[in-house]
């Protein structure tokens, strides 16, 4: 069954607007969701495993995205654009200079790489502590990750002082299929790794829940617990179909810390086991006002839609970003200008 999510940009910003200043504790969201990227970097003392099914998903091994991942593998010659894969209004409607947008980017070194050098992309992140080596040539300021417990070595010897001026928190501590650890063990990790990078000029981006009671609550004990922890701006991802849960969950979060949020993932897209997933003009509709929410709002800092990549790990392709030939569907010109 295909939700309608058009409705005027006034009825966002009422709902923004209504949404009650709330404890985690009280608040309790409908928003099934887990995420759907992990780790498909191959790096050095990793173990390469496959996940597990969860929700009815398809979840690939980290095999399925290696050759993507590694940078030195990849060599492909420019391409005419593919054509538009909607005919429905797909025009983007805000200023070229708004830079908040960023690519959750698993291709490496890529060529196609430029063909996203768009007017309001600013960031790039890779779920790992590398960068492609052209990001900066194309005017994207590169973030690493520490995905988690596996990536220490790499990331203790890779993210030093110049290497870049932010960084990423664990993916999805909360979610078993993802990074899991107990929010105390991501203390430990953030302490360890992490903090000490904010004396080196680093601007520390906290790990990103799921958008979901539990993504709440270990955030919550995970702030509560991290005394004399630096941490400047909260990050979360959004899998679901209705933009006001969008808007709902980030102004928790910002209500809640009092920091600017960071949406490092997110899609029209049904985790939920039933209703089925958003048609095309629905996901246009929720792109809509999401892109709204996200360039009128300032304690919003940076937005990564998912994703710019060939396998959707289970996300309804309708969100694609990458067309076959390897530049920005009609979707992605929306974002990033």
């Amino acid at each position: 069954m295909t939700r309608s999510l058009l409705f005027p940009s006034l009825v966002l910003w009422f709902c923004l607007s209504t949404i009650p200043s709330r404890t985690l504790a009280e608040s309790k969201l409908d928003t099934t969701h887990v995420s759907p990227f992990f780790d498909g970097h191959q790096l050095e003392g990793a173990s390469i495993h496959g996940h597990e099914v969860h929700d009815k998903r398809k979840r690939g091994g980290r095999n399925s995205l290696l050759k993507r991942c590694d940078a030195s593998k990849h060599s492909h010659g420019s391409k005419t654009p593919a054509s538009a894969q909607y005919s429905g209004d797909s025009t983007s409607v805000f200023p070229a200079e708004s830079k908040k947008w960023g690519l959750a980017w698993p291709n490496g070194d890529a060529s196609y790489l430029a063909n996203f050098a768009r007017p309001k992309v600013r960031y790039l992140y890779t779920w790992s502590p590398y960068l492609p080596s052209t990001a900066s040539e194309h005017g994207m300021e590169g973030i690493p990750m520490l995905w988690g417990w596996s990536q220490v070595d790499d990331f203790s010897r890779v993210v030093v002082q110049g290497y870049a001026t932010r960084v990423l928190g664990m993916n999805e501590p909360n979610e078993p299929t993802q990074s899991f650890m107990s929010p105390q063990d991501g203390i430990s990790l953030w302490k360890h790794y992490i903090d000490p990078l904010k004396t080196q000029g680093y601007y520390l981006i906290s790990p990103a829940c799921t958008n979901d009671q539990a993504g709440l609550d270990w955030m919550q004990s995970f702030v509560e617990g991290c005394t004399d922890c630096t941490i400047d701006a909260i990050a979360f991802h959004f899998y679901g179909t209705d933009p006001r849960a969008f808007v709902e969950h980030a102004t928790i979060l910002h209500e809640t810390y009092n920091k600017p949020i960071w949406v490092t993932e997110f899609a029209d897209q049904n985790f939920g086991g039933s209703g089925g997933q958003a048609s095309m003009p629905d996901i246009y509709a929720f792109q809509s006002s999401v892109i709204e929410f996200v360039e009128n709002t300032p304690w919003i800092e940076a937005a990564f839609p998912f994703g710019v990549m060939h396998d959707m790990q289970g996300v309804d392709e309708g969100n694609a970003l990458l067309t076959e030939d390897e530049w920005p569907t009609s979707l992605a010109y929306n974002y990033f200008g």
